[in-house]
C-alpha cells in the first residue's frame, strides 16, 4: 500500500484506491480458505476417534491425532488472527487516505448557504466503510461460499443428513432476510433523527449565550426530547421485531442440531451410518450454517457500505471538480457575478435576488444597505464559501466552483464579519495553519498593519492564542484576521465590516491597507456601514432586499445617497403671493 502512485480525481481516485488493497484481499481470500479447511479439523477428529481409535483400542493413534488437531487449531487460530490483523489494516488505511481528502472536500467543496446535518455525511460515509472492512461483518462473507462444501460433506457422509441441513440452512436464510427487511427502514429513520439531534446540538453549543439570554433552553430541549423519543419509538419498534425473529432463529439452530442428531441416530440404528458421522455431522452441520446466517446478518452492512462507497465516489467528483484552464493560466482576479441568487435551506424567499456586476484588477467597491440587506451573503458568495442557488460566479472567466480549492484559496482573501482564530501561534493563524513561511507572515503582518501591536507582545509572532482568538482584543484578532487574509499575495479580497473593532489607529491602518492593495493590482470589495471607508472605494454598490439597487462610480452614487441641498430644493409658490 505505497502512496507513491499519482493522486486522481473523484471515483477514479476510489477505484485506484481498491486497486491498491487488492493484494491484501487475495491474502485474506487465501486466509479464509485455510480457515475453513483448518475448521474441519474437528470433524475429521471425531469421525476417526470413533470409528477407529475407539475400536482398535490404538492409545498411540489416539495421542498422534490430539497432536495434529491440537496443532492445527493453533495454525487456524494464528490464521484466523492474520486474517483479522490483514483486513483491519486494509479499514485503517482506507480512512487513512480517504479521511483528509474527504474532508477538506467537505470544508471547501461546494458549501450550502447554511450547513445541515447532510453536511457532515461524507465523513460518515468513510468512517462506514472503514467499519466494514475492518470489522466483523466481512469474515461471514468471506465465509459464506464455504457453507456448500460444508453441506457436501454432509451429502457425502449421508444424503439425508445433507437435505436436513439444507433445509434448515433455506429455514435460517428467510428469517435473517425477513428480519432485515422488517428492520431496515426503522432503524434508517432513527439514524436520520439522530443525525438532526446531533446537528441541532451542535448549533445550540455554538449559540449557547443567545439561548440562555433569550429563554430558549426550555424549547431547545422540549424540541430535542421530542425528536429523541420519536428516534427511541423507531429503535424499540425495530429491536422487538428483531428480537422476536433472533429467538425464532435461535430456537430453530437448536431443533435443527436435535434433527440433525436424530437422523444420525436413526442412520446409525439402522447401520447406514457410523457413531463417528453422527458426531461429525453435528459438528458440520454447525460450521455449515454458521456462516449463512451470519452473512445474512452482515449483508445489510454490506449494501450500507456499498452505498456509502457510491457516495464518496460521487462526493469527491463534485467537491474536486477543477478546470485545466483555471490550473494553467495565471489568476488576474477579475470578478464577475451574472445572475446570482441565494436561497438558504428551508426559506421560501432568496437571500439574494439576481445579483450582478463585475469588479476589476485593482478596483475597490464598497457594499453598503441595511441589514439584513444580503451584504454578508454576497461577500461569501464571492469567495465560494457558498454556492448561489443560480447563477455564477467567475473568478478570471471560469466558474468559481471549478476552481481547485487549494489554487482557489491561495488567490483569495476573505476577512468574515465575525473572525474566527485558531488554537496555535499567531504566525501559524496568518499563515492559514500551513507551514509557516516567516517572510511572508510579516510581509501579510505589515501591510495590515498588525506588526507593530503582534511584536510588542510577550512572545511576538510565536504568541499562542486559544480557541476564538482567546487573550486577544476585538480589534487584535481583527487585525489578525486581516492579515490571515492578505497572506499569500492574494489577488482579490473580500473585507465583511473590517473596521467593526477598530479604534481610530487601526482605522487610518486600514486605509492604508486599502490603498497598499490597489496599488498592487488587486481587487477588493469591502462590506461596511461606516462612510470613512468609502473614501477609498472607485465604486459603490447598494443592496436592498438582496438585490442591487445602485452601482456606480462613488461620486454618483453618493450623489444620489444625500438628500438635496436646501437651495437646490424647488420653490413653491403660495397661492395670493407677490405673482398672483
Amino acid at each position: 500500500m505505497n502512496d507513491a502512485t499519482p493522486v486522481k480525481k473523484g471515483s477514479a481516485f476510489l477505484r485506484q484506491t481498491l486497486r491498491r488493497v487488492r493484494n491484501a484481499v487475495v491474502a485474506a481470500g487465501v486466509f479464509t480458505f485455510a480457515i475453513n479447511l483448518l475448521m474441519m479439523a474437528a470433524a475429521l477428529y471425531s469421525l476417526q476417534l470413533f470409528d477407529r481409535v475407539l475400536t482398535s483400542r490404538s492409545v498411540s493413534t489416539l495421542i498422534y491425532l490430539t497432536v495434529l488437531v491440537v496443532i492445527a487449531f493453533g495454525i487456524l487460530a494464528f490464521i484466523d488472527f492474520a486474517r483479522g490483523q490483514v483486513m483491519t489494516a486494509v479499514g485503517t488505511w482506507f480512512e487513512e487516505r480517504l479521511g483528509p481528502r474527504v474532508f477538506a472536500g467537505s470544508v471547501a467543496g461546494r458549501g450550502t448557504a447554511t450547513p445541515g446535518p447532510e453536511a457532515a455525511q461524507p465523513l460518515r460515509d468513510v468512517t462506514q466503510l472503514r467499519g466494514f472492512l475492518a470489522g466483523p461483518y466481512l469474515a461471514p462473507i468471506f465465509d459464506a461460499p464455504w457453507a456448500p462444501v460444508m453441506m457436501l460433506v454432509l451429502f457425502l457422509l449421508h444424503p439425508l443428513l445433507g437435505l436436513v441441513a439444507l433445509i434448515g440452512a433455506a429455514l435460517l436464510v428467510l428469517l435473517a432476510t425477513a428480519g432485515d427487511a422488517l428492520t431496515r427502514s426503522a432503524h434508517e429513520r432513527a439514524n436520520v433523527l439522530g443525525a438532526e439531534g446531533l446537528y441541532d446540538s451542535e448549533i445550540a453549543i455554538r449559540n449557547a449565550d443567545s439561548i440562555r439570554a433569550m429563554g430558549m433552553m426550555p424549547s431547545l430541549v422540549a424540541r430535542w426530547s421530542d425528536r429523541a423519543a420519536m428516534a427511541m419509538s423507531y429503535l424499540r419498534h425495530a429491536n422487538t421485531r428483531s428480537n422476536l425473529l433472533g429467538a425464532i432463529s435461535r430456537a430453530v439452530r437448536q431443533i435443527l442440531q436435535v434433527a440433525i442428531l436424530a437422523t444420525g441416530a436413526w442412520l446409525t440404528l439402522k447401520g447406514e451410518l457410523t457413531a463417528g458421522g453422527l458426531v461429525a455431522a453435528t459438528i458440520l452441520v454447525g460450521r455449515a450454517l454458521a456462516p449463512v446466517e451470519l452473512a445474512v446478518g452482515a449483508w445489510r452492512h454490506a449494501t450500507a457500505a456499498l452505498h456509502a462507497y457510491r457516495r464518496i465516489g460521487a462526493f469527491l467528483e463534485t467537491a474536486e471538480l477543477r478546470s485545466a484552464d483555471a490550473r494553467a493560466m495565471k489568476p488576474q482576479g477579475q470578478i464577475t457575478v451574472e445572475s446570482a441568487i441565494v436561497v438558504h435551506p428551508g426559506k421560501h424567499e432568496p437571500t439574494l435576488r439576481g445579483v450582478s456586476f463585475a469588479i476589476a484588477p485593482g478596483e475597490c467597491i464598497a457594499i453598503v444597505g441595511p441589514s439584513g440587506s444580503g451584504k454578508t451573503t454576497l461577500a461569501r458568495v464571492l469567495v465560494g464559501a457558498i454556492k448561489p442557488s443560480a447563477g455564477i460566479v467567475r473568478f478570471d472567466g471560469i466558474d468559481l466552483a471549478n476552481w481547485d480549492p487549494a489554487d482557489r484559496g491561495m488567490n483569495l482573501g476573505y476577512l468574515a464579519q465575525s473572525v474566527e482564530l485558531f488554537r496555535g501561534t499567531i504566525s501559524e493563524n496568518i499563515a492559514r495553519l500551513r507551514v509557516t513561511v516567516p517572510a511572508q507572515v510579516l510581509k501579510a503582518a505589515e501591510m495590515a498593519r498588525a506588526h507593530e501591536f503582534i511584536q510588542s507582545l510577550p512572545r511576538g509572532y510565536e504568541t499562542p492564542i486559544g480557541e476564538g482568538g482567546l487573550g486577544l482584543s476585538g480589534g487584535q484578532s481583527q487585525r489578525i484576521g486581516l492579515a490571515r487574509a492578505l497572506f499569500g499575495a492574494p489577488k482579490f479580497v473580500v473585507l465583511d465590516e473590517p473596521n467593526a473593532h477598530l479604534d481610530q489607529n487601526g482605522e487610518r491602518g486600514l486605509m492604508e491597507t486599502l490603498k497598499d492593495l490597489k496599488t498592487l493590482g488587486v481587487g477588493v470589495a469591502v462590506v461596511t456601514h461606516r462612510a470613512q471607508l468609502l473614501e477609498r472605494a472607485d465604486k459603490i454598490l447598494v443592496m436592498r432586499e438582496g438585490a442591487i439597487a445602485m452601482f456606480g462610480p462613488r461620486a454618483e452614487v453618493l450623489a444620489q445617497l444625500r438628500p438635496p441641498a436646501p437651495s437646490q430644493r424647488m420653490h413653491v409658490v403660495q397661492p395670493g403671493g407677490a405673482n398672483g
